[in-house]
């Protein structure tokens, strides 16, 4: 059936009333479907945490008893019965990784809010958004003289900006210039030609707005997007030749972990 703009609720209503529908008892997962997977690498067997939440919901029991009841029905001992879980619910959930052995399934690149923690970090935007982290370590950075370049440089750039009409285009315009011959292959490279500063700290306390009033989920989502970003940080930090370089994305790791605290505390208090 075509439903048109034009349907109104009683419409719609009318639609399912029309519908086919199982009863509760054909609705219920079967145990015995219910995939376990054999893990020679972790020496251990894995169900999906959404297969055995929904048990626990079908069968009005604990997921303690769910995940015995699993383990009763594939004759394995529980005890080598883990679960795989998204970053996020655990993230939502913290006890479930506190009473099972568990793998977390980090948030997908193509997950929205994902993608959305990624642009701030997308140096490919640097001159394209106002909100793009390295935009604003640009235009935060004169301020506090953070630039890496020295502060012979940083005075040359104020001169050229005042030479721009003193503006922030005119300093968009500068850094244009010098980043024409950057290499901008990673956050190190533009970061080190930038400032870690206010600029930076600006970036994420403007996620950390945005983010703080949404739903747990949404939160919980943000928070393992950052999660990901600050192990990538950490990771490059510890590949850097350059100490300087090094203590730089350092830094970054620790205010993107100051950002991860905060949205911690402000996830328990959020709406489901």
């Amino acid at each position: 059936m075509l439903i048109r703009e034009s349907y109104n609720s009683y419409d719609l209503f009318h639609l399912l009333q029309n519908q086919t529908y199982l009863t509760e008892q054909e609705s219920k997962i079967n145990i015995a479907e219910i995939p376990v997977l054999e893990n020679s690498t972790y020496n251990i067997n894995f169900i999906s945490y959404h297969d055995l939440n929904q048990l626990s919901q079908d069968y009005n029991i604990s997921l303690k008893e769910s995940m015995s009841r699993i383990a009763k029905t594939n004759n394995i001992p529980v005890e080598l019965i883990g679960i795989i879980i998204d970053e996020d619910m655990a993230i939502q959930f913290p006890h479930i990784i506190n009473e099972f052995q568990c793998i977390l399934k980090p948030i997908s690149t193509y997950d929205p809010v994902y993608q959305e923690v990624d642009f701030l970090f997308n140096e490919e935007k640097y001159f394209k958004h106002d909100n793009s982290v390295f935009a604003l370590t640009a235009l935060g950075a004169l301020g506090l003289g953070l630039s890496s370049l020295g502060k012979s440089k940083l005075n040359k750039t104020k001169q050229d900006i005042i030479k721009n009409g003193g503006t922030d285009t005119g300093l968009k315009d500068v850094y244009e210039r010098q980043a024409s011959g950057m290499h901008m292959n990673n956050i190190g490279n533009l970061v080190t030609k930038g400032a870690v500063g206010a600029g930076f700290g600006k970036s994420l306390n403007y996620l950390y707005n945005k983010s703080k009033n949404e739903p747990k989920s949404k939160i919980a989502k943000t928070i393992a997007a950052l999660r990901r970003k600050y192990t990538d940080v950490l990771n490059k930090s510890k590949l850097q030749v350059d100490q300087g370089q090094a203590s730089i994305l350092r830094r970054i790791a620790t205010r993107i972990a100051h950002i991860i605290d905060k949205l911690l505390l402000a996830m328990q208090n959020a709406a489901n």
